[in-house]
């Protein structure tokens, strides 16, 4: 972390307003600018000797490394960053380190720092009776103890760092606890688990209006319920997620859509509706010229129309792998 330039900015108000610039560039997902502002921040803190101010720009700083994957820098940041916090007692700077140098080295695959600094972290969002900060951290000790595989102790992390988010009415928070239990459950085959989790989660991403999160959403709840042979549930999820696709002019999830659709349809018995679908798909991937799903799905056509014993239909599309063999 080389921040030795000599800053521009001195009076104390110039670096104040260098600091909030940087936030709002991090805000705004303008991560390289906001190393940039950071940067000459804790420069101008550290010539002050400022260490209040230091703290939060290193924090700061840590985060915008974080968002551009430049992990060992990260860490480099944090340490500094812990050190200037303990220094002058600012617990939540200390927290927020904490937490930035866990997630990096989860990323890093270090799964016992990950699991150590968090815990750390946990211990100050207790101490400081900060709830919503006692979730963020339960669910990142979830996220790394699914990373070493060890799933119950993830779940139970997930599970009281829900029941807080609950508390508190935290959405964006148990919004993400929930997607990350769902995806545990899944992992370990609970799927009557997953949809549980994949449910409440619909219900957020509804109540919020965030019609990009519902699509996903009920991508997996078709899929989970698919792999539970629910294939009511599965083709009513499906066709909800065809339907938002539709209105918000997704052409890539409703492909995807018509495409599941077609799968059920098609195990079910279902042919008329199985080929509805997928022909539907090769008009979408033929506006785009998409010469690769175009052939597959002209080759999940022909096999379609071969099984239904429609061979004059099934010739449109090539000679069926059915009857080739």
């Amino acid at each position: 972390m080389d921040v030795s330039t000599k800053s521009g900015i001195s009076h104390p108000s110039d670096i104040a307003i260098q600091l909030e610039q940087g936030i709002e560039y991090y805000q705004l997902q303008e991560f390289k600018p906001a190393v940039s502002c950071f940067q000459q921040v804790i420069t101008a803190y550290r010539q002050s000797g400022d260490r209040t101010g230091e703290t939060k720009a290193l924090i700061g700083l840590s985060s915008a490394l974080y968002a551009l994957g430049e992990y060992r820098s990260v860490i480099e940041t944090c340490r500094a960053g812990i050190a200037a916090a303990r220094e002058v007692g600012d617990r939540v700077s200390e927290k927020q380190a904490l937490d930035n140098l866990g997630n990096t080295y989860r990323h890093l695959r270090d799964y016992q720092q990950a699991i150590h600094y968090q815990t750390q972290s946990l211990h100050i969002a207790r101490e400081l009776q900060d709830a919503k900060g006692e979730a963020i951290t339960l669910s990142n000790l979830g996220l790394g103890y699914k990373a070493m595989g060890d799933c119950e102790a993830a779940i139970a992390h997930y599970e009281r760092g829900l029941a807080l988010a609950n508390t508190i009415e935290d959405y964006y928070i148990k919004g993400q606890i929930l997607r990350n239990l769902g995806n545990t459950y899944h992992a370990l085959g609970h799927y009557t688990k997953t949809v549980e989790c994949y449910e409440c989660l619909l219900e957020i991403a509804r109540y919020r209006e965030d019609h990009r999160s519902e699509i996903h959403i009920l991508k997996n709840l078709g899929s989970a319920y698919y792999t539970m042979e629910d294939y009511a549930r599965a083709i009513e999820r499906h066709q909800q997620r065809l339907a938002i696709a539709q209105r918000i002019q997704d052409h890539r999830h409703e492909a995807q859509a018509l495409e599941s659709l077609g799968i059920i349809y098609d195990a079910t018995g279902r042919y008329s509706h199985a080929l509805t679908c997928h022909e539907h798909q090769l008009k979408l991937a033929q506006r785009v010229n998409d010469i690769r799903a175009i052939k597959k799905i002209q080759a999940n056509l022909r096999n379609l129309y071969y099984s239904v014993g429609d061979y004059a239909k099934a010739s449109e599309y090539g000679v069926s792998e059915t009857q080739a063999s």
